[in-house]
């Protein structure tokens, strides 16, 4: 079946109904592979095929504590990558039966210096860092964007793969990392730069948008 062998990574779901509604599912404990069937059965239950779907890859938290999920993942690898694979997994074949749908991975140009430790994802043997850590994670991001953009083409499918990334914008996200780490410099130091540099949450939420509804999207591309 497509859930088989083509497999991603999405954590809100959102969905946008024919009469311009828009809908999230919460899918914040994608961390514990399990969890992802329960959300995608949940999902499936409360909806037909005659909405239009999106489901959407989000950005991770880059400055996550150094820890592992309930699966023995490192955390950032398995909350921005592995969870949201197999939840797409579940997902596929209603998406792709679906008019009209994209899958949209929210990358980070972080990605740029990442590489995949095939041989130890969980910085067993590495020392850890969390930058490098999340940096892997979107280069795994944007990895599963092009190849299920390639494998849907291969098998016909009109289903959209497009990866997009947001730009520094002014979440909740650095600065509570550093702060629950006891790096209270470091935490007024991204507050400020925040401030300076970032764009606001919703500016930064335009890219993806553009991703799931933009009439000149081509599946594969990195906006």
């Amino acid at each position: 079946s497509a859930i088989k062998d083509m497999v991603g990574s999405i954590m809100p779901i959102a969905v946008a109904h024919g009469e311009g509604r828009a809908e999230m599912t919460d899918a914040h404990h994608l961390e514990r592979l399990r969890s992802s069937g329960l959300v995608a059965a949940r999902f499936v239950d409360g909806h037909g095929e005659t909405t239009e779907h999106y489901p959407s890859n989000p950005n991770g938290s880059p400055e996550g504590i150094t820890a592992l999920t309930t699966d023995g993942h490192e955390m950032q690898f398995g909350t921005n990558h592995l969870g949201h694979f197999a939840l797409t997994g579940h997902l596929l074949d209603l998406v792709m039966a679906t008019p009209g749908s994209r899958i949209v991975t929210v990358s980070s140009l972080a990605h740029a210096p990442g590489r995949i430790a095939f041989d130890d994802l969980a910085f067993r043997q590495a020392p850890y860092s969390r930058h490098r850590a999340y940096a892997q994670s979107k280069v795994a991001n944007l990895l599963f964007a092009k190849e299920l953009a390639r494998r849907l083409a291969k098998r016909g499918s009109a289903t959209l793969s497009v990866a997009c990334h947001p730009g520094v914008s002014a979440t909740n996200l650095a600065v509570p990392g550093f702060e629950a780490q006891g790096s209270w410099l470091l935490a007024m130091a991204a507050r400020l730069i925040t401030r300076i540099i970032a764009q606001d949450a919703a500016a930064g939420a335009l890219p993806t948008l553009s991703a799931a509804t933009g009439a000149d999207i081509a599946s594969g591309d990195y906006t």
